[in-house]
């Protein structure tokens, strides 16, 4: 099952998450990305697998990406 980590961000924020995961290994998927050249599609979505959830999330946090 997918979880949801970032919704609704910019294109630099989606584009350092990437960078962070793919360093650790994390497989994700980004929902929407032609959003990030088109902003009035409705927005991305960067979702991780449950397993790699607590992961991902310490890494975004430590990144500054999400609270």
């Amino acid at each position: 099952m997918l979880r949801s980590l970032l919704a609704h961000r910019t294109a630099a924020d989606v584009a350092l998450a990437r960078s962070i995961l793919d360093a650790a290994g994390v497989t994700y998927v980004v929902r929407n990305e032609h959003a990030l050249l088109v902003p009035l599609v409705g927005g991305t979505e960067l979702l991780v697998d449950a397993d790699d959830e607590d992961k991902a999330a310490a890494l975004l946090r430590h990144a500054g990406l999400i609270a």
